[in-house]
């Protein structure tokens, strides 16, 4: 999603913007991705480890068990309303710069469908649409998934 938001010229947020901060999309959408994992990560060894909340007459620190599952419903609803939003506008974007139309039986809520239903088969189906990969190859870990010095859209 992200290489397809650089390669779109589109914010982290998959809207289509006239101020600079499109030029750090593909950053700023791994350090959102890379800052949920480590939260997630980090508590769940907080909570297997027994870390923050002292025991008294025990050198154990305990993460209260009422606490662990809200910060992580917490963290996990922001991330997915973020990824949601995201996807379905870089969609609708996509879909606007290609003059590509709606199916008639989504009701005018087909980027939310795809989004929401199959996010991975979206980012998929994006990246092929904004992608010349019979004329570039592909190549990992670049910011538009093609080798550097491809022109782009």
């Amino acid at each position: 999603m992200a290489q397809v938001m650089t390669r779109m010229r589109l914010t982290w947020l998959g809207e289509y913007s006239n101020s600079r901060s499109k030029k750090s999309t593909y950053r700023k959408v791994l350090c959102v991705v890379f800052t949920y994992l480590t939260i997630m990560i980090g508590l769940a060894l907080v909570q297997e480890f027994g870390v923050l909340k002292y025991v008294p007459g025990s050198w154990k620190y305990r993460l209260k068990d009422t606490y662990f599952p809200v910060i992580t419903t917490i963290s996990f609803v922001f991330f997915t309303l973020w990824a949601l939003y995201s996807l379905c506008m870089t969609r609708e974007s996509v879909r606007v710069r290609y003059s590509i139309r709606q199916k008639p039986y989504y009701c005018g809520c087909e980027d939310l469908c795809c989004s929401a239903f199959c996010p991975c088969l979206t980012a998929a189906q994006l990246a092929r649409h904004t992608g010349e990969y019979e004329t570039y190859p592909a190549s990992c870990c670049t910011e538009t998934g093609h080798a550097r010095g491809t022109p782009r859209l």
